[in-house]
């Protein structure tokens, strides 16, 4: 894909352009007790058993967002982006205050229209993270963007989206997997 003033660079948040001490807690529904406590790496990986309640509170905590370290390679990658391309967020994350105070926070140059926040139950969004991402590009599609290039540690989230040049003409999206 050539690259074009018209092409939307999209990045996912946690592992790619931040890294932070939010976990993901399994705890068994019967004992309460706690099972596992994953990083975001390890729940892109992680097979839900029935007996399994997850707990996503880390990422509702503005304060460990904010502690987290900045991945700088694509932090920069963001601001050269932005030089000359509308760039977007799209998160697994479920509060838009949080993700808006960040990126205000740390001072980077985000169109505020595309940020997504996937897990939030107001967006709509349904099916698993990466279904749920797809959806936030389609609804930038119905917006009139057709030209992406977009960053994310999870192959599958990556893959799910890159589905949508073929199904329907004329989008493009280069696709970019990057490792915290």
């Amino acid at each position: 894909m050539v690259s074009t003033s018209d092409t939307v660079y999209i990045f996912d948040l946690d592992d790619t352009l931040v890294k932070t001490d939010a976990r993901i807690k399994v705890f068994c529904s019967r004992s309460k007790k706690l099972l596992h406590s994953l990083t975001p790496a390890d729940y892109n990986y992680y097979i839900r058993k029935e007996n399994h309640v997850l707990n996503f509170e880390d990422f509702d905590d503005l304060n460990i967002l904010l502690c987290g370290t900045l991945i700088k390679e694509n932090v920069q990658r963001l601001r050269e982006a932005s030089q000359n391309h509308m760039v977007g967020i799209v998160t697994a994350r479920a509060h838009l205050g949080s993700v808006v105070h960040f990126i205000q926070d740390i001072n980077l140059p985000v169109n505020q229209d595309l940020i997504y926040v996937v897990n939030d139950p107001m967006e709509g969004f349904s099916g698993s993270v990466s279904e749920k991402k797809k959806q936030a590009f389609q609804r930038m599609l119905e917006s009139g963007h057709t030209q992406f290039v977009y960053y994310d540690d999870n192959l599958e989230n990556l893959e799910k989206v890159k589905e949508l040049e073929k199904e329907i003409p004329g989008v493009e999206i280069e696709i970019h997997q990057v490792y915290a």
